[in-house]
């Protein structure tokens, strides 16, 4: 009797860790900028790196951004807002452990895109010609 209450003892505690290791946990934080204001309403994207899973969330009116449920692990942070440069981390996730992460935004470079769209064809189809020859009148 005394054996398998051992046993049963020695199962339950097994369950009971190889749960926890599985229990989700949380990871948070606030986004500021250089100057210590806080930054709202960033995009804010934790990827498991083993997986690939991403999951997305938005901080609030205060930089507050939380990520409910997220399986112990490594993962990077990616956060965006207009203006700023793109902050990137990596962090770890232990078990029975939030993360905590306070990204600090710096303010982005001026840039700007140019489209250059070349409407001449490179391949004209419709006439055979090759070239055209120029000749100089003296």
């Amino acid at each position: 009797m005394l054996k398998r209450s051992v046993r049963l003892f020695t199962r339950a505690i097994a369950a009971v860790l190889l749960a926890l290791s599985v229990w989700p946990q949380a990871s948070t934080g606030t986004v500021r900028d250089e100057t210590a204001a806080l930054v709202p309403h960033v995009a804010v994207r934790v990827t498991n790196i083993a997986t690939g899973v991403a999951s997305k969330a938005t901080g609030n009116d205060v930089g507050f951004y939380i990520f409910p449920g997220v399986v112990a692990g490594r993962y990077t942070l990616a956060v965006e807002a207009p203006g700023m440069q793109k902050y990137e981390a990596t962090l770890a996730v232990q078990v029975l452990q939030d993360a905590v992460v306070d990204p600090v935004l710096r303010a982005g470079q001026a840039t700007s895109q140019v489209v250059v769209r070349d409407v001449t064809p490179i391949v004209t189809t419709s006439s055979p010609d090759l070239g055209h020859v120029l000749y100089s009148r003296a």
